[in-house]
């Protein structure tokens, strides 16, 4: 039974949170585990949430309206482009905790070895936290997949040893005692620099759960008056669109598999 959750930070992850409670309150993961999750053996998600506890989701319910935790604290507004029911079923059952988020979003399964995702952070966001909160915690910015740098300190980001995957243990690993390397590798501007800033601002804008439109038809209204689209906008030259997407990124080091996933 929670009596207790720690203060939840700026754009910090749900995980995280968890994490500092295991932290704040227990010896052993697993303790923290039953309180939080439906059984101890529940596979804590870094990215989203999934199979509280009652008891739990009433406690959180209390702090934060639920839907407010997930737009505001998981990985959930990456996938803001999906088909509309699609991501209005997905909120809604991450919300009630019920079916696995997984199977509702398109979030990679990183079944490559070129696909392999990280816990990130930046030094500087850890230092900052360590200075204003007394602890380092893992936060959402970061964690945007295929983005190397800190867009608020224009810093390269780290990677830590932990694997974002399906297979990850159920186990949270606290920040804490996982950052060891704060020393900054800041970066002045350039192409990589000005991606992370675009994808970024793009995360962090409204999500409008009520908006119908078709990303098919956002695309279209884009690409109007460009050799990318037809004259009558029926059809898209999706091969031309790619090559010059590639040749235009292709001095990125996330060039190839890595900017392709996010397209």
């Amino acid at each position: 039974m929670i009596a207790y959750l720690p203060v939840l930070y700026e754009d910090e992850l749900v995980y995280s949170w968890f994490a500092r409670y295991f932290a704040h309150m227990y010896p052993s993961y697993a303790n923290a585990l039953e309180d939080l999750m439906e059984n101890r053996n529940t596979r804590t998600d870094f990215e989203f949430i999934n199979h509280l506890d009652a008891g739990a989701k009433e406690t959180i319910a209390k702090i934060i309206p639920m839907e407010d935790l997930i737009m505001g604290h998981t990985m959930f507004p990456s996938y803001r482009f999906i088909e509309h029911g699609r991501l209005s079923n997905a909120l809604e059952s991450m919300a009630n905790s019920e079916e696995d988020v997984h199977r509702l979003l398109p979030v990679s399964k990183n079944r490559t070895s070129e696909q392999v995702h990280y816990i990130k952070y930046c030094p500087l966001c850890a230092t900052e936290a360590k200075e204003i909160y007394g602890e380092a915690y893992w936060t959402r910015q970061v964690n945007i997949r295929n983005i190397d740098i800190c867009t608020k300190h224009k810093c390269k980001l780290k990677n830590t040893n932990i694997r974002i995957s399906g297979k990850q243990s159920a186990r949270l690993y606290i920040a804490e005692e996982e950052i060891n390397d704060t020393v900054p590798e800041l970066v002045e501007d350039g192409l990589e620099l000005h991606l992370a800033e675009y994808i970024t601002d793009v995360f962090q804008s409204p999500i409008y759960m009520d908006n119908t439109v078709k990303i098919g038809e956002f695309l279209n209204s884009k690409l109007e008056g460009t050799n990318y689209l037809s004259a009558r906008g029926k059809m898209r030259n999706v091969s031309l669109l790619f090559h010059d997407f590639m040749d235009f990124y292709k001095e990125l080091p996330i060039q190839g598999d890595g900017i392709n996933a996010s397209i």
